[in-house]
């Protein structure tokens, strides 16, 4: 029987995905399950948290954070609160680059049955900065967390915007705006055994894996079994000077997608994103 490992080493971890491919399991395969539009929403909300889980463990550490934004006195128009997040994001690229640095981040709007917000995640702990760049109401700070792993944050703020960027007033069409800068890291895929998928997954030397993070279930359409966990690095990540073996990958587990979000999977295989605007291949 054919067993397939996916890896992806993202700043100070590894996602790990061990899976029997399609087809290539010897087990009585099950009828067609039912699948609903609410089945194949719930899976698509988990591969958008995956990626930008990825995307941000690849380019945020612990010097970094989670900044949200929100407004004194009247709400402002969508078309304002997308003009000041325009105008936020120049304002930061222009004092980073005063001071040599390069700036880093992860947009969102909400506005959807609640106050109109912004969240960023950006390469900074300057609250001073950001709150006088800012100048329009609450400045919220969290650090980012010390082990590098954000799926809380990814899973917090693709539920946050989930129905806002389908909205057809939306400004924005897509999850999020990113800098052009970020880069999602590969995935590799080789073969290894029935065993590894069969039994508890072990760290390699300097990393842990989190019981929360792994996860064993039946895949939506095939039924097939697949494991899912992480590793993470108890200090600094091992430096691979070559990539684990294997052929680079896209994964694609998904089986029905939207418009949109076929749409983030081209803009995710792209350099980046402008503020505003679609990638620039």
């Amino acid at each position: 029987m054919r067993v397939v490992r996916e890896t992806t080493i993202a700043g100070k971890i590894i996602h790990r995905k061990i899976l029997i491919p399609s087809g290539n399991h010897k087990q009585k395969r099950r009828g067609r399950l039912n699948v609903t539009k609410e089945s194949v929403k719930r899976n698509n909300m988990r591969l958008a948290i995956w990626r930008l889980w990825m995307l941000l463990a690849n380019n945020f550490d612990s010097t970094g954070s989670h900044v949200t934004l929100t407004y004194s006195g009247a709400e402002p128009t969508k078309e304002q609160a997308a003009a000041d997040r325009k105008k936020m994001i120049a304002k930061l690229r222009k004092e980073f680059r005063k001071q040599g640095k390069e700036l880093k981040y992860v947009i969102v709007t909400e506005f959807k049955n609640k106050r109109i917000h912004h969240h960023i995640v950006v390469n900074s702990q300057d609250v001073g900065l950001i709150t006088k760049i800012w100048g329009k109401g609450g400045v919220h700070f969290t650090a980012l967390r010390e082990e590098g792993d954000f799926h809380d944050l990814a899973e917090y703020l693709i539920k946050e915007t989930e129905k806002t960027f389908r909205e057809p007033d939306s400004h924005h069409r897509q999850r999020y705006s990113r800098s052009r800068n970020l880069i999602m890291p590969q995935t590799k895929r080789d073969e290894t055994s029935l065993k590894e998928m069969m039994d508890d997954p072990t760290p390699i030397s300097g990393y842990y894996i989190p019981k929360d993070r792994v996860r064993r279930y039946e895949h939506p359409v095939t039924g097939i079994d697949h494991l899912e966990y992480i590793e993470v690095a108890l200090e600094k990540p091992r430096n691979y000077k070559v990539w684990p073996r294997g052929k680079v990958v896209t994964p694609r587990e998904h089986y029905k997608i939207t418009d949109i979000e076929e749409q983030e999977v081209m803009d995710l295989a792209c350099e980046g994103q402008t503020e505003g605007g679609p990638c620039e291949c």
